[in-house]
């Protein structure tokens, strides 16, 4: 039997498990969610397996797939356990990072999404045919606006009697948008700013309606991204009945990588002869990882009572330098997730000008103390909220820079960076800092200087 490969760039569960790479048996929790509610929100910083568990959770629901369940989750907790929903849905995914939108004419996003979700009912009218008339199929892509696209596709289905699953990946990716408006109007362009913020809080106002419709049309919802964002500044528009699920207590390993399950993987590629460190450990060896790659709780009652969780992206960087050149130490294992949090930190210190220095403050305290504690870490919030101080803990939380640990003397969170290479990001940070102070402290003297010489 040859070698199962590392899955990495690979998040399609099918191509996974048929393409004999090394998979993470998390399916026990598909029944816990199940049990927890049907329209939920999984928010997890980059890397965590966000997508290719959303991947497994579509071909186990999914009622064209019925005949390959053993094929698929035979050798899973779940193909052994199954639950009564098993393949009893139509899905029908969303990825939000696929609908583009031009700067310069914010009105392009509700255009661009409309055109996005025309596409997808296409292919789901192509992949579930079988079940529709012609006439249905026609009628269902004859629609001339979102709304109207999503009430057609449900009219459709509920007249075949089959109920729908929505499964959205990066459903919050257009809060980026909201986070990089107020560094436009601050840079001199305050009309153009205003009328390009105005157009895209419209624009975020049509996605938020969206979801209003969702709710009355799919059985059930999954949706997944890095921040728990609601499109709206009132928590209504179909958000209210969704349930953010990143703080549960049950769900804290659901993804990424847990101790058992990074033993279990190192451990095989020992046996297969891929790893070849005999001087090492099993244990020294997790001890690495998780200096570069763990240290992440997302649960404040798991702190302390159950093993950190491991970023799965970096391990398997980590784990393909250690197979394909065994003396490497694996200090570069991490990866794009990185450089992205780097960008969105420095989106936040920018969103307002006037509290950067404060919100600079928070990520020194960080490097000197090693932690930092709030009051709370917020479940869920506006997008609109999102670029607030009140809530920049809780983005850097999300994003993955910090991580529950533990509690103070006056029951407040305290949070640290998980792992090393989020210390070095905030150590890149305070550095670039004290660079531009210095610059502009020369700045000011050399200017000082002209003007003395000028009197």
């Amino acid at each position: 039997m040859n070698m199962k490969k590392l899955p990495l760039g690979v998040s399609d569960f099918d191509q996974i498990v048929r393409g004999d790479y090394y998979f993470i048996d998390n399916s026990r929790f598909i029944k816990n969610l199940e049990d927890i509610c049907s329209y939920s929100i999984m928010t997890r910083p980059r890397g965590m397996g966000k997508t290719t568990f959303a991947s497994m959770l579509m071909s186990y629901y999914d009622i064209a797939k019925k005949d390959k369940f053993d094929e698929l989750f035979g050798n899973l907790w779940i193909g052994r356990n199954p639950t009564e929903q098993a393949n009893r849905y139509l899905i029908f995914s969303l990825d939000f990072s696929q609908v583009s939108a031009d700067p310069a004419d914010p009105s392009s996003l509700k255009d661009n999404f409309f055109a996005y979700l025309m596409e997808r009912i296409k292919d789901f009218l192509v992949k579930y045919g079988p079940f529709y008339s012609d006439k249905d199929r026609q009628w269902a892509l004859s629609a001339v606006s979102s709304h109207d696209a999503i009430f057609r596709l449900s009219a459709v289905s509920n007249s075949v009697g089959l109920r729908l699953f929505l499964f959205i990946d990066e459903y919050d990716i257009f809060t980026n948008m909201v986070l990089s408006e107020k560094k436009v109007a601050k840079e001199g362009v305050s009309k153009k700013g205003d009328s390009c913020r105005t157009e895209r809080t419209r624009t975020l106002n049509n996605i938020s309606f969206f979801f209003n419709v969702c709710k009355g049309v799919f059985y059930r919802s999954f949706l997944i991204g890095v921040c728990p964002v609601a499109y709206d500044d009132c928590f209504y528009c179909g958000f209210e009945i969704y349930q953010p699920l990143s703080l549960w207590l049950t769900l804290n390993s659901m993804l990424g990588v847990s101790d058992d399950d990074l033993r279990k993987m190192i451990t095989y590629y020992r046996d297969e002869c891929a790893i070849n460190r005999p001087e090492e450990g099993i244990e020294a060896e997790i001890i690495q990882i998780r200096q570069r790659c763990g240290g992440y709780c997302f649960s404040r009652r798991c702190y302390g009572k159950e093993p950190p969780v491991y970023n799965l992206s970096m391990v398997l960087q980590y784990l393909s330098k250690l197979i394909g050149a065994p003396q490497a130490t694996g200090d570069a294992a991490e990866d794009d997730n990185v450089y992205l949090n780097a960008i969105n930190i420095e989106q936040l210190l920018n969103y307002d000008e006037d509290d950067r220095q404060r919100r600079t403050r928070i990520i020194r305290d960080i490097c000197d103390k090693g932690l930092t504690s709030d009051n709370k870490v917020w479940a869920m919030f506006s997008s609109s909220q999102a670029g607030k101080h009140d809530y920049f803990k809780s983005m850097l939380f999300y994003m993955g820079a910090l991580t529950f640990g533990g509690v103070d003397e006056n029951e407040g969170r305290i949070l640290v960076a998980p792992n090393m290479a989020m210390e070095e990001l905030f150590q890149s940070f305070v550095y670039r800092a004290k660079t531009v102070m210095m610059t502009d402290s020369t700045d000011s003297s050399n200017s000082k200087q002209e003007r003395n010489g000028q009197n």
